[in-house]
């Protein structure tokens, strides 16, 4: 039986100078086309099911689209509210990776009971912060004076009253479960002091020896095999890309192409935690000496998973206060805007926040405020709407893009791409990064490979073949 979610089949080739590789994709890039004919609301019941991995990011890109498309300009604090999820969710994907994957490759079982405590604290979080009015509905408000966001029944004793602080208040157990399970698990010290203290190669290599956990085993592992480099290749990352350009590529004969195998500027680029930390310390110290082989990239995931853990609790307190607070910059893209139509100005405009989730600006000039929207005056303006919406958020993989059109409150075209395109294209940095493994027999070729791979972390699974 065909995986749903599609499978990516990568073929290392033996031959004369190096390694041939072939990627082939069994993933369906055209599948948001299943929600044509549906309106918004529908859409988004339904998108989760049908992308189950990173499914919160899939859902505020939809959900962000769709009111551009509608004219409606979602409260600030709903927008740090679906921000706060997303990179709930990031911090989820991260320690999926470092506490399954990374440790099969010392020959270690997976930490599956740690694993469970991380899904709970997810699983509370969340549901703390879309209780009652849900901020990932189309025209959502965080109405400071209804009270609306009040956390649901098994949620409220965990605040202090029921006032519309009380989600974000009620939340943070969860990030404080998951900042110790990351300290237990993962750094063996606070993420913060982590941060601090580790912030060149050198550093890294002290932590690597000094801690007993599989990610610190890992990283000395790598060091001590002299895989640092593995993968090194000369594929840039992905530049920050405006909305106008983006919807030049997604709409028309050519798009599906596009989306199927993207080209910036005619060369392929990546999109990865790698690219959005590259300014940090330790990522930028590393890069300088190794470029973007393994070793950067390993340590680009903890420097993200730790840079979380330390901005989210602050992003949570000014929800709390009843502040609209500034989004943590940790991408190399500049503040996106939603766009309605394709008429809308080019380039992303002033802005003082760096958000993985698209924030207004003075662009969004014309699009009028969403001040508590209800369903039935949602629907009675979708009923009689028409234009274009596209929204960019950073995924935990990288950068996620869709683009949709309503007609008459339906929808008339829907297009997404997501960073797997981007980050193993057949000329991109997986295909270029395997070409340059050294030789080694089969066993030790697919070992490598894995690990090159995992870092890079495709959003679906993967077999390696070696002729």
């Amino acid at each position: 039986m065909n995986d749903p979610a599609g499978r990516l089949q990568i073929h290392l080739h033996r031959q004369t100078g190096g390694l041939g590789v072939k990627i082939q994709s069994s993933r369906l890039t055209n599948a948001s086309r299943v929600f044509i004919g549906k309106d918004l609301r529908a859409t988004l019941a339904t998108l989760p099911s049908l992308f189950s991995v990173c499914a919160t990011a899939q859902t505020v890109a939809c959900v962000t689209a769709g009111e551009a498309a509608l004219g409606l300009r979602p409260h600030p604090r709903v927008l740090a509210t679906r921000l706060l999820l997303v990179e709930l969710e990031t911090v989820r994907e991260h320690l999926w990776r470092l506490l399954l994957d990374w440790p099969r490759f010392l020959g270690e079982a997976p930490q599956g009971p740690a694993m469970a405590q991380v899904m709970a604290a997810f699983d509370q979080g969340r549901r703390v912060l879309v209780a009652n009015d849900d901020p990932l509905r189309p025209g959502a408000e965080l109405d400071a004076r209804a009270g609306h966001n009040r956390p649901d029944a098994a949620s409220a004793a965990a605040a202090t009253a029921a006032t519309p602080t009380a989600s974000a208040i009620a939340a943070a157990p969860a990030l404080t479960a998951l900042s110790a399970i990351t300290k237990r698990q993962v750094l063996g010290q606070s993420p913060g002091d982590w941060l601090a203290t580790t912030r060149d190669l050198q550093a890294l290599r002290h932590w690597a020896r000094r801690s007993d956990t599989a990610a610190a085993r890992l990283i000395a592992l790598v060091d001590h095999q002299g895989w640092a480099g593995l993968g090194r290749s000369p594929v840039a990352v992905l530049p920050p890309l405006t909305l106008a350009a983006l919807d030049a590529r997604l709409s028309g004969p050519g798009a599906e192409a596009f989306i199927a195998t993207p080209l910036w500027q005619g060369a392929a680029a990546e999109s990865t935690p790698f690219a959005r930390q590259l300014d940090q310390p330790l990522v930028a110290d590393l890069a300088r000496e190794l470029g973007n082989g393994l070793l950067p990239r390993l340590a680009a995931q903890l420097v993200e998973l730790a840079s979380l853990l330390v901005e989210l609790p602050r992003l949570l307190v000014a929800l709390a206060d009843g502040a609209t607070p500034d989004a943590p910059a940790r991408e190399p893209a500049t503040p996106a805007d939603p766009v309605r139509g394709p008429a809308r100005p080019s380039g992303n405009g002033p802005g003082h926040l760096a958000s993985k989730v698209p924030l207004p600006n003075d662009l969004t000039a014309g699009v009028v405020a969403a001040q508590g929207v209800s369903p039935q005056g949602l629907e009675a303006a979708a009923a009689q709407s028409a234009g274009t919406g596209l929204a960019q958020v950073q995924a935990a993989r990288g950068l996620l893009v869709h683009r949709l059109t309503l007609e008459r409150g339906r929808l008339a075209d829907y297009r997404i791409l997501a960073p797997t395109e981007w980050n193993f294209h057949p000329q991109g940095a997986a295909a270029l990064g395997l070409a340059n493994l050294p030789p080694a027999d089969d066993a030790t070729l697919r070992r490598l490979a894995g690990l090159f791979i995992t870092a890079l972390d495709p959003c679906i699974a993967y077999d390696i073949s070696v002729i």
